[in-house]
């Protein structure tokens, strides 16, 4: 059965003059499993991202594609619940190839805070 590991690879980078800082890339969000992958992964997965999103020192890089209706992306959401102010969260948008015709007022929308405010 496929599952998922909370188990991290680590990679240290040091240097003179270089911040203190960890980065941290954490599965995507998991709405639904495939066949053979034991349901329990969607909690598994939630657990871990909840765990980060609540440390106060953690940056929020909140990813969203492009091609992507910003009404069906939650982590906005999930963002917002722990950090209100947006004060640690930036939003990513990405995969702006992918756009489909006659989507770019929508994504410009996006773009300019007007559809779904980005922290």
């Amino acid at each position: 059965a496929h599952s998922f590991s909370s188990d991290s690879i680590v990679i240290k980078v040091e240097a003179p003059g270089a911040p203190d800082l960890t980065l941290i890339d954490l599965p995507g969000i998991v709405r639904t499993t495939t066949e053979g992958q034991n349901r329990a992964v969607i909690g598994q997965v939630n657990g871990l991202i909840e765990q980060f999103l609540q440390q106060e020192r953690t940056i929020i890089l909140a990813v969203i594609p492009a091609n992507q209706d910003i009404a069906t992306i939650d982590i906005l959401e999930r963002a917002r619940a722990v950090d209100p102010a947006g004060v640690r969260t930036l939003g990513v948008l990405t995969k702006p190839d992918l756009i489909g015709p006659g989507s770019e007022e929508e994504v410009l929308a996006v773009l300019q805070n007007e559809r779904k405010v980005l922290p």
